[in-house]
C-alpha cells in the first residue's frame, strides 16, 4: 500500500452519499440473513430436535467464532487491498452460505452454515468503516457511520418483518417439492429466500468508487504487530472503551435472538404476529437510536465537546438496564414491547457512537484493522455468550424453557450496567487519546498544505537560460 498525504476533506461530495446508500443496502442484507434464524426457534426444535442451548449455540457462537477469527486478517486486507473486493468477496461467500442452510438436516449442518455466513460478513464492517472514513470529513464522520450502521435496524425490520410474514406463509403451504432438489421444510425455504438477493446483487459493489486514503503516514505489511503496539500507546483507553461497547453488543444481539421465543412462550403469539411486531417496534426505535446519536454526536462536535461518543454511551446504557428489566418482567405483551423499544432505543444509539468513537481516535493505516478488532471482541463477548448464556440459564438452571423471560431478565440489565460502568471508567484515557489524535491529523494537514505550496512553487520558478 503506498505512503499517501493529502489535503483535508471538507465536505461530503453525491458519490459519498451514493456509497453510503450501497453500502447501508448490504448491511441490511448482512442483517437479515444473520437474524432471521431468530423466527425459526420452534421448528428447528421440532424437526431437528435442538435444545435451548444448541439454539443458543446456532443464533450466536457458530455464526460469532469465525466472525470474529476472520475479522483480524480481513481488517488487514481492508488496510492493505481494494476494499470493494474485500466486501464482494465477503457478500458472495455470507449469501451462498445463508442460502445453503436451506438444504440443512442437522445440527452440525446448520452450524457450519452459519459458520460460512460469520466469515462472510466478517469483511463487511471494517471495509465500510474504512471507505467511510476516507469519503466524510471528520465533522460528518458521526452522522455517516450512525446512517450506515442503521443498516442494522432495517435489517431487523426486514428479517423479523417480511421474514415473520414469509414463515408465516411457508407454514401454511407446507412442505414444499422443487424439481431436481426433493422436499424443504418451510424453515429451509426460508434460508434459501434470505440467501439469494446477496448474490444476485452483488454487483452494485462495483457501481462505487474506491475513495483515496488520507492521512497514511507509512506502509506496513505487519497484520497484528502494528495494532497490538497502538493498544500499548494508548494505555488502558481501548480495552476499557471496547469492552464497554461490547457489553452492549450483548444486550442487543441477546434480545434480538430471544425476543421471539419470549414472545411465543409467555405470550402465545404466533411467528406471522412476532415478524411484523418486533420488525416495526425495534426497527423503528433502532433507527431513532441510530439518528439521534449521529444528530447529538455531530452538533456537540461543533460545539467542542469531542468526547461524545463515550459520555452518550455510558449514560444510554445504565439507563438500559432498568428499561429492559421492566420489559422482560411485564405482565402484558403491549408492556413488554414498549419498554423493549425503550431498551432497543438506547442500545441503537451506542452502537452508532461505538463505531464513530473508535475511528476518531485510529490513525487511517490502522483504520481497518482497529475496527476488525472491536468486531472481534464486541461480537465475541456479545454474540458469542450473550445467547447461548440465555440458553443455559434457562435449561440448566431454571429447567423451564417457558420461563425464557426470566433468563433474559437476569443477563441484559447486567450487562448493560457492566457496560455503562466499563465506559465511564474509560472516559478520561480517551479523552486525551482522542486529543492527541487530532493533533496528529493537524500535523498531517499542515505537511500536506507545506508540500503542494511547495509543488506549487517549482511549478512556477522559470526555467534559466541554458
Amino acid at each position: 500500500m503506498p505512503s499517501v498525504i493529502s489535503r483535508s476533506l471538507d465536505r461530503s461530495t453525491p458519490r459519498s452519499w451514493y456509497a453510503l446508500a450501497v453500502l447501508l443496502f448490504l448491511y441490511v442484507l448482512s442483517l437479515m440473513d444473520r437474524q432471521i434464524i431468530a423466527l425459526m426457534i420452534t421448528p428447528l426444535r421440532r424437526d431437528l430436535g435442538l435444545t435451548d442451548v444448541q439454539v443458543g449455540l446456532l443464533e450466536g457462537f457458530a455464526f460469532v467464532i469465525m466472525y470474529t477469527m476472520a475479522a483480524i486478517p480481513l481488517g488487514w486486507a481492508v488496510d492493505r487491498f481494494s476494499r470493494r473486493f474485500v466486501i464482494f468477496a465477503g457478500l458472495v461467500v455470507w449469501s451462498a452460505s445463508c442460502a445453503g442452510a436451506g438444504f440443512a438436516l442437522s445440527f452440525a449442518a446448520l452450524f457450519a452454515s452459519r459458520v460460512g455466513v460469520g466469515i462472510g460478513e466478517a469483511a463487511l464492517t471494517p471495509g465500510a468503516h474504512s471507505m467511510l472514513s476516507d469519503l466524510f470529513p471528520r465533522r460528518q464522520l458521526s452522522m455517516a457511520l450512525g446512517v450506515f450502521v442503521i443498516g442494522a435496524n432495517i435489517g431487523v425490520m426486514v428479517s423479523y418483518g417480511l421474514g415473520g410474514t414469509l414463515i408465516h406463509w411457508l407454514n401454511a403451504a407446507g412442505e414444499i417439492h422443487l424439481a431436481g432438489l426433493g422436499q424443504f421444510h418451510p424453515w429451509q425455504m426460508a434460508f434459501l429466500v434470505a440467501g439469494l438477493p446477496g448474490l444476485i446483487l452483488s454487483w452494485l459493489l462495483f457501481t462505487i468508487a474506491e475513495p483515496q486514503r488520507r492521512y497514511i503516514s507509512k506502509p506496513n505489511a505487519a497484520v497484528i504487530g502494528p495494532v497490538v503496539a497502538f493498544f500499548r500507546t494508548r494505555g488502558r483507553t481501548l480495552p476499557l472503551v471496547i469492552v464497554g461497547f461490547a457489553f452492549n453488543n450483548l444486550v442487543g444481539y441477546t434480545v434480538l435472538s430471544w425476543t421471539p421465543a419470549l414472545l411465543e412462550r409467555k405470550f402465545g403469539w404466533h411467528v406471522g404476529e412476532i415478524g411484523p411486531a418486533l420488525g416495526l417496534v425495534l426497527g423503528i426505535a433502532g433507527v431513532a437510536g441510530m439518528l439521534s446519536s449521529g444528530l447529538i454526536g455531530g452538533h456537540c462536535f461543533r460545539r467542542g465537546i469531542h468526547d461524545i461518543n463515550v459520555r452518550m454511551s455510558a449514560l444510554s446504557m445504565m439507563l438500559a438496564a432498568p428499561v429492559a428489566l421492566i420489559a422482560f418482567t411485564a405482565a402484558t405483551p403491549t408492556m413488554c414491547l414498549v419498554f423493549l423499544a425503550g431498551t432497543h432505543f438506547l442500545c441503537s444509539l451506542t452502537v452508532a457512537s461505538a463505531a464513530a468513537a473508535l475511528q476518531l481516535i485510529a490513525p487511517n493505516e490502522l483504520r481497518g484493522r482497529l475496527a476488525a478488532t472491536y468486531v472481534f471482541v464486541a461480537n465475541l463477548v456479545g454474540q458469542g455468550l450473550g445467547p447461548v448464556a440465555v440458553g443455559f440459564i434457562t435449561e440448566h438452571i431454571l429447567h423451564n424453557h417457558m420461563l425464557v423471560g426470566y433468563s433474559l431478565a437476569v443477563l441484559v440489565p447486567v450487562a448493560a450496567a457492566l457496560g455503562a460502568l466499563f465506559l465511564r471508567i474509560g472516559l478520561g484515557a480517551y479523552r486525551h487519546a482522542l486529543g492527541e489524535a487530532e493533533g496528529h491529523e493537524r500535523a498531517g494537514e499542515h505537511a500536506g498544505a507545506s508540500a503542494l505550496g511547495e509543488a506549487a512553487v517549482i511549478t512556477r520558478r522559470p526555467k534559466l537560460a541554458e
